[in-house]
């Protein structure tokens, strides 16, 4: 990619939103999410039921980089105006694609055609997996439904914290998300969720870098396989722990407009050599020509 990788985010910002954040989450009651298609679960948040404790380690992880994610795009448009050299985007506009084309993208790293088409396809020997809350298993939702679901996600912070990460959302000017499931066909040991956000360009590149350095400050997580091909992908798995009979990862990359975002789980050891081909054929579906992440 062509700009310069953002800077860490604001420290202390961060651990007074996750303070915030973890506290309202422990306040909430241990029950499954209302069925209400108004106000469904968010992509990738941790199901009840058996694996309860092994998905609240990545529920608590995903919590903080949602508050993180707003707090450091906040802090890097903060840095660029001190130093007086504000990042310009030029307005975004799809590539007109060819006759025959549904998807794609352009040289600039824009992409076009739904985002069910841009995500990767069911694989063969998988079939379709758990629904993702209240949207099914095959999710697409538009820019508006994105925002107004970071906006719930945030009314557990302090008015003034909550109005600068809306305020963070709304600049990376989300365009839509889509999720889709999997799951091994055989034995059902390999559960994956695909994650799409298409946003900003510097945005998509932004939260990336954040979250990845997030993950690593926290210094208790194990490195995943690394992405043959594409080397700003980075995997991550939390502690190790003895006996354990589930294991989970997440995995973070970005294209041009897109954020992409991986989680597998399955049961120990954790089938990660497949998980990490399925987000490389990902990558290799939404590639901008000529660029490598």
């Amino acid at each position: 990619m062509n700009d310069d990788s953002p800077q860490p985010g604001d420290v202390n910002a961060l651990e007074k939103a996750a303070v915030h954040d973890d506290a309202a989450a422990s306040a909430a009651p241990d029950a499954p999410a209302p069925a209400d298609p108004r106000s469904p679960e968010p992509p990738g948040a941790p199901a009840p039921g058996s694996r309860r404790g092994r998905r609240a380690v990545l529920g608590i992880v995903a919590a903080l980089v949602a508050v993180a994610a707003a707090v450091g795009v906040g802090r890097v448009a903060l840095e660029q105006r001190e130093s007086g050299t504000p990042e310009v985007e030029k307005p975004w506009t799809a590539p007109v694609p060819e006759a025959s084309a549904e998807y794609g993208a352009g040289r600039g790293g824009s992409h076009y055609g739904p985002l069910g088409k841009l995500l990767l396809p069911l694989p063969e020997g998988y079939e379709e997996g758990p629904d993702i809350g209240a949207w099914g298993n095959d999710v697409e939702l538009t820019g508006k439904e994105a925002r107004e679901m970071a906006g719930r996600a945030y009314e557990g912070l302090p008015a003034k914290e909550r109005k600068a990460a809306l305020k963070a959302v709304e600049a990376l000017k989300v365009k839509g998300v889509g999720a889709r499931t999997f799951q091994d066909r055989y034995d059902h040991d390999l559960l994956v969720e695909m994650q799409l956000v298409q946003m900003r360009k510097s945005g998509a590149k932004s939260l990336t870098a954040f979250r990845t350095e997030l993950i690593e400050g926290i210094g208790v997580f194990r490195n995943g396989p690394r992405i043959k091909g594409f080397d700003g992908a980075r995997c991550f798995l939390p502690p190790k722990e003895k006996g354990q009979e589930l294991d989970l990862m997440i995995c973070f990359a970005y294209d041009g407009d897109l954020m992409v975002t991986m989680t597998a789980e399955g049961t120990s050891p954790l089938k990660k050599k497949d998980a990490a081909d399925l987000l490389r054929r990902q990558l290799q579906r939404i590639a901008t020509p000529g660029e490598v992440v």
